[in-house]
């Protein structure tokens, strides 16, 4: 049997997304489990290695479907195959997925707001500049909105502005930082929205000595909670990647395996709002080597995603406020 994840290959959350579906795989002693994806943002690329996939014979695909609409014809073409595939972290809402794994991009938004209105205060002033990697993307443009939302509610005098354009590319994110935090120099703070956000944020904050808050929806690695955890980046809000990749990977290989029907519909595989005071337990897991650490940091979370049924769309996971399950609850 084989079975493929195709993710970026980077480090972040595709690869706790690995780390989740390979022991999920390996607990069901399969042998051929792979993942593999561009080593950056590139949809095109992302959509040859599906259709690759589909064409080596593989049983089982799990995939970002990132865009959504760049997608839905590959998994369809699989899915008339006879290969199931099923969707994580980006849903593909009018795909045949059988099912999607991920949290809620809206409540991202709102779980970020709702940190910042700790800590900027009742009756604060002034405004927050997000930066987007790709704008128009209806899964970024969902937690601006949720930001947003949230933030107008509990602090009226704070205002969102539209998000700026920070691009995808790593080296070209930083200098677009570093002219959004210039340009924009009286924001109460700025968040990005993908993997390379946050430590390109960090490196523009240490450079000015600057006040203002940080914080990102992705791109929870070591090094980025270590900033957390010595105060530089204020909030890093975990899309739970390991929780995705575990959860997608069991559902799919127990159809595989045992012939059990996959439930439609949307995981809401919850978030995890990482600040100072949680970011050592964080840290734990993220330098752990065994993958066992990560199942029993999540093993709560899991094992109510595995018993519960899902909500009725995958198109859910972008207007949904609800945050789903956490750590330790």
């Amino acid at each position: 049997m084989r079975v493929d994840l195709l993710t970026l290959q980077r480090l972040g959350l595709p690869a706790d997304q690995n780390l989740g579906a390979k022991l999920a795989a390996s607990s069901a002693n399969v042998k051929s489990y792979n993942w593999f994806g561009p080593p950056g943002l590139n949809p095109p690329t992302e959509v040859a290695a599906l259709q690759s996939a589909a064409a080596a014979g593989s049983n089982g695909i799990v995939v970002g479907a990132f865009p959504a609409e760049l997608f839905q014809r590959p998994i369809d073409d699989a899915v008339s195959k006879g290969i199931t595939v099923e969707t994580l972290d980006v849903p593909a809402p009018a795909s045949q997925a059988s099912a999607h794994f991920g949290p809620s991009k809206f409540a991202l938004g709102v779980a970020l707001a709702d940190d910042w209105a700790k800590v900027l205060g009742k009756g604060a002033k002034g405004y927050v500049q997000p930066g987007v990697c790709v704008p128009g993307l209806p899964v970024l443009d969902a937690v601006v909105r949720g930001f947003k939302s949230e933030m107008t509610k509990l602090e009226p005098g704070v205002t969102t502005k539209a998000a700026l354009n920070v691009t995808g590319d790593p080296a070209s994110n930083f200098t677009s930082w570093q002219r959004v935090t210039t340009q924009e120099s009286d924001a109460l703070g700025f968040f990005g929205v993908c993997d390379q956000d946050a430590p390109n944020l960090v490196k523009v904050k240490k450079s000015s000595n600057a006040k203002y808050l940080i914080g990102t929806t992705s791109g929870d690695t070591a090094s980025t909670i270590t900033e957390v955890k010595n105060g530089t980046l204020n909030t890093v809000v975990s899309q739970d990647g390991f929780v995705q990749g575990y959860t997608s990977m069991y559902f799919l290989l127990q159809h595989l395996i045992s012939k059990k029907p996959i439930p439609k519909g949307w995981f809401n595989t919850g978030l995890q709002v990482i600040t100072k005071s949680n970011a050592d337990a964080a840290l734990s897991r993220l330098k752990a080597t065994d993958p066992k650490v990560s199942y029993l940091y999540y093993q709560s979370v899991i094992d109510k995603l595995l018993t519960e049924k899902p909500t009725e769309s995958p198109a859910d996971a972008l207007t949904s406020s609800a945050a789903g399950p956490t750590p330790g609850q």
